[in-house]
């Protein structure tokens, strides 16, 4: 007579979390993890951490060397990766945005169970992506814009004030020429004849 499988839905627990392969400490101020990860539901990250390693253990006491786990990263993977006995999932270079981690296992029987965990977890912009920032550009090239085109301004009204100043330097000019030629003619005309 076979033995019988078991029914037992083992609850899955989260364990622990590193960021770029260090320990997360608990509570402490700029700490990632106000309270246990196990009691976490939504995990905020700065954009530098972006490199995690979450570590999980489904509690089921009968035969836990029997168990298989697999893990699923929304946002990010495109399937569940079955990982056999290993109770840790590792992500790099992960993106901003929104993601849910998701965990389940079978139990020491290897039945697959619907035990799945959820983990939200956000990785917040980095400064220069951040609203403010683009606002910030976004003034900054208007500013640009207004300058260059004060600059331009200014250099075409200077050379139309140099053009009609040139200009009203040849009508003195031609002036003057034209009076100290009508002044020499008639006085050329008059010292002939003396």
């Amino acid at each position: 007579m076979g033995k019988l499988k078991s029914h037992y839905i083992p609850p899955i627990y989260l364990s622990d979390i590193k960021i770029a392969n260090k320990d997360v400490p608990l509570g402490e101020s700029g700490s990632a993890l106000a309270k246990a990860l196990n009691e976490t539901e939504h995990l905020v990250l700065s954009h530098e951490q972006n490199f995690i390693t979450i570590s999980y253990a489904a509690l089921d006491y009968a035969y836990p060397e029997n168990i298989r786990y697999a893990f699923f990263l929304d946002g990010f993977d495109e399937e569940w990766i079955y990982v056999g006995r290993q109770r840790s999932a590792t992500y790099t270079n992960l993106q901003k945005g929104t993601y849910t981690f998701r965990v389940r296992s079978t139990n020491s029987d290897g039945v697959w169970v619907d035990n799945e965990r959820l983990l939200k977890i956000t990785i917040q912009p980095s400064f220069w992506e951040t609203p403010l920032a683009i606002v910030g550009y976004v003034v900054t090239l208007i500013l640009l814009i207004l300058v260059v085109g004060y600059i331009l301004f200014t250099i075409y009204r200077l050379k139309n004030e140099v053009s009609v100043e040139q200009q009203v330097s040849d009508i003195k000019l031609r002036f003057f020429t034209d009076i100290s030629h009508e002044l020499r003619t008639p006085l050329t005309l008059i010292a002939g004849p003396m």
